[in-house]
């Protein structure tokens, strides 16, 4: 994950360095994380925080107090759409629930890398991975690990990830 932060908010510092407010202002980025329990959140902040130090950037950070809450991730949307950083980073609790955040941030032409959840918009650029892929490598290694012997079960009691569907359509239930 620590990889995936530095290469996001490098190519974010890098594309919206000429829509800084004012040549002696510090451009500001808006990063929005969905929680402080999941450790690879974490990591994304301090990846941000680092990096802007390494180049001056200003990190403001939006996360919610109750974890995943959409809400909370609303309300602190609407609080950027007042204060107008450089651009957004954006990591959306919920892949439907955002979409009319995100076009709310696309109707105010502030920039936005999405990261984790596609989401419909407008993007600089999209980073995340591919679910069914994932799927598809997860199915391949349990089958060539059981050796031909067992049975395989599907469980999707979890519909909280909304990655979760994709990487179920290459597993078939039995």
């Amino acid at each position: 994950m620590k990889i995936l932060s530095v290469a996001v908010i490098t190519a974010a510092m890098t594309l919206f360095a000429a829509n800084a407010h004012a040549a002696d202002d510090k451009m500001t980025i808006a990063v929005f994380t969905k929680n402080r329990t999941n450790p690879a959140y974490e990591a994304f902040r301090i990846a941000s925080d680092q990096i802007a130090r390494a180049t001056g950037a200003q990190i403001v950070h939006y996360v919610p107090k109750q974890p995943d809450s959409v809400d909370e991730q609303i309300a602190m949307v609407d609080q950027v759409l007042k204060d107008r950083p450089d651009a957004v980073i954006f990591i959306p609790v919920d892949d439907v629930a955002m979409i009319d955040s995100v076009k709310r941030l696309n109707d105010a032409k502030i920039p936005v890398v999405l990261v984790s959840n596609p989401l419909p918009g407008s993007f600089v650029t999209y980073v995340g991975a591919d679910d069914f892929e994932i799927g598809y490598r997860e199915a391949r290694y349990l089958f060539e690990n059981l050796g031909g012997k067992g049975k395989i079960g599907r469980t999707d009691q979890s519909r909280a990830s909304a990655r979760l569907p994709a990487r179920l359509r290459r597993i078939p239930p039995y």
